[in-house]
């Protein structure tokens, strides 16, 4: 009950605040979109709401987990569902008024493409002897072939000719180079199906066509080179995409590409939507129902995080439809696997669908770094966010070869996620990596569609490994970014899945210990609960380890209010501390004072009395009287 009082009361505070963000909304009417006319505490309020998103989406998931008492749960639906609501107000409103949310992101990539106009990057207009090359890179789902589409629509009339090949590999490009063929030389057409040679005459006649002077006018878009090879990429598959450009430097070249590596290109990366605006605009038009004001709209949208093909997709599924968008978020959150097998992508992605295209990446990764492969895999048992090279320990008990290979050394370590990022399936800022989160529910559903015992073993390792105590340096700061990995646990399918009697009962531990520090006590629970299983198998009822186990279980179940628990738990660790270290060891005395604390707060004040006296002459004779932890339990005498 505490945990539901904690919660509860954190809903509480967070609805305060939103209903006080709420009230700012009136005064956005004021201002403009400049800079200088905008408060600095709505841009910190904009920098607040994804923070609120996120803590109400894992109280959610808590209640729809069975973790809180049903009564509990009943209240917190209607006061969460509103919270929902208003920062989802508060968010549009501050999109339409800051002036970073000016613009939609194909509005702001179009700009870009303007701007690299300007610069004669891709302008027909100017230096008609110099080769222009953009290239449009993004992961897939980013929608690199719609801003190409939409660049074509707005300045067609800018070139003498729009040429569009498909660049998905080596033979499909040489086909539409030989279509292109067909339609410059329309008199030279051959009926019948042309020979190897003859495929390479025509591909040869259309780059010399392309190099002809006075012919510098045209635009060719090579859409989806995504297998390119380059220096230190090993590809079988892979080819150099400059072979097939005209012979001489002319013209206007935009390809759309995963890999950040075409260094021969003017690069115009294409990130997420930011702005939730944005992305219920894309569930609107293609799911063909209203999204203003509909918060389970706001909450799917969210959920999605800004990738254009996952929103489209959503919509094209909910159009053809009768399901709620809430509806359809249930069925993502968990049956992700069936609703990508027989839901179908938008008209406008071809036969791309929202897995296809990083399944074609991960086939190209595993061919060219098996190692980077393996990797990706690990971590779908991993938060999406703020991964780092020290979270990945170099020692590990019975370690694969493929882990082996990776960590035995930075510089190979760094390969690995170099190749991940050369296929846009990993982003890189800062020595810090993540995925996006609709990559990272893939990661899990298909490379992993078959359970990694020995990859998620490795993962509790990572997070157990960064765990430090109370008392180290910079605790907090620490645990905090570790803490994220370690809810990643809490995920259905993976802590059903996880064979827990494989893991090391100290990792376990680790594990309780973390979340016991971060107040989800029913998951510390869980987890001693299994530590106290694999110490009492391995070492037996009487171990210290296993003692040290149900002293921490006693701690907990005392912070929970289950005082008889707790004392039943402290007095079984007081027996055994007393017959493996005696009456006077720090561990049988610190089992001591934590009973004295438990009774003092049930109102046992003789008992406690007796409990405290014993514990600080124990700690005198011990450690001496000025230990911190003798004055401590002093204190803690003087209080009673």
């Amino acid at each position: 009950m505490a945990e539901a009082a904690a919660i509860v009361g954190l809903v509480a505070s967070i609805a305060s605040l939103v209903d006080l963000s709420a009230k700012v909304v009136s005064r956005l009417r004021e201002f403009t979109s400049k800079s200088s006319d905008i408060p600095e505490s709505f841009r910190s309020l904009s920098t607040l709401l994804p923070l609120l998103t996120a803590t109400l989406q894992h109280i959610q998931s808590q209640a729809e987990a069975g973790r809180l008492p049903e009564d509990v749960t009943k209240a917190l639906t209607a006061v969460v569902d509103n919270a929902f609501e208003q920062v989802s107000t508060v968010q549009i409103s501050l999109a339409k008024v800051l002036p970073s949310g000016g613009a939609s992101k194909l509005e702001r990539a179009l700009k870009a493409l303007k701007s690299l106009a300007k610069e004669d990057k891709l302008s027909p207009k100017s230096q008609p002897d110099r080769q222009r090359i953009v290239s449009i890179v993004g992961m897939g789902g980013m929608g690199k072939t719609q801003l190409s589409l939409a660049h074509i629509r707005d300045h067609a009339d800018d070139y003498s000719s729009v040429f569009w090949l498909n660049a998905k590999d080596e033979p499909n490009l040489r086909q539409s180079m030989a279509n292109l063929s067909v339609i410059v030389f329309p008199q030279s057409a051959n009926p019948a199906a042309p020979s190897g040679d003859d495929e390479k005459l025509q591909i040869d006649k259309v780059r010399r066509w392309l190099s002809e002077a006075g012919n510098d006018q045209w635009l060719l878009i090579f859409d989806n080179y995504d297998n390119p090879r380059l220096p230190g990429i090993d590809s079988s598959t892979g080819y150099d995409i400059r072979t097939y450009f005209p012979h001489r430097a002319r013209g206007s070249i935009l390809i759309t590409t995963r890999s950040p590596r075409l260094l021969f290109a003017k690069q115009l990366p294409l990130k997420k939507l930011e702005d939730v605006e944005q992305s219920l605009a894309i569930l609107a038009v293609r799911s063909g129902r209203k999204v203003d004001g509909d918060v389970s709209a706001t909450r799917l949208a969210l959920r999605l995080d800004g990738l254009p093909l996952a929103l489209a997709t959503a919509g094209a599924y909910l159009s053809q439809s009768a399901d709620s968008f809430d509806d359809y978020l249930e069925l993502y959150n968990n049956s992700w696997s069936d609703l990508s097998q027989y839901s179908h992508g938008p008209a406008d992605y071809e036969e791309r669908t929202l897995y296809s295209t990083w399944n074609v990446s991960f086939q190209q990764v595993r061919g060219q770094d098996p190692e980077a492969a393996e990797l990706l895999k690990l971590l779908a048992y991993l938060d999406n966010q703020d991964l780092w090279y020290g979270l990945f320990p170099e020692n590990l008990n019975d370690a694969p070869a493929w882990w082996t290979e990776v960590m035995k050394s930075r510089v190979r370590f760094n390969r690995a996620i170099s190749t991940l990022h050369s296929y846009s399936l990993l982003e890189v800022n800062a020595g810090q990596y993540r995925l996006h989160a609709c990559e990272h529910d893939w990661t899990l559903e298909h490379p992993n569609h078959e359970f990694d015992q020995e990859g998620c073993r490795i993962a509790i390792h990572c997070v157990a490994a960064n765990v430090i105590w109370k008392s180290e340096a910079e605790y907090w700061v620490r645990n905090r970014r570790v803490l994220p990995h370690a809810r990643r646990f809490q995920h259905f399918r993976i802590n059903a899945a996880v064979d827990w009697s494989g893991i090391e009962s100290g990792e376990l531990s680790w594990f309780a210990y973390l979340y016991k520090q971060n107040d989800m006590n029913a998951e510390a629970e869980e987890m001693y609960m299994r530590a106290l299983r694999g110490y009492e198998k391995a070492w037996g009822l009487e171990h210290t380890s296993t003692l040290d186990t149900v002293n921490n279980l006693g701690n907990l179940y005392k912070a929970q209010g289950k005082m008889a628990e707790a004392e039943e738990m402290y007095m079984r660790a007081l027996r055994g501390y007393k017959k493996a270290w005696g009456l006077e060891h720090t561990s049988t005395l610190n089992t001591v004072n934590n009973l004295g604390l438990l009774y003092a707060d049930q109102g046992k004040m003789a008992e406690a009395e007796e409990m405290y006296m014993r514990a600080l002459r124990g700690y005198e004779k011990a450690v001496g009287k000025d230990h911190p932890r003798t004055l401590t339990i002093s204190s803690n005498l003087e209080a009673l």
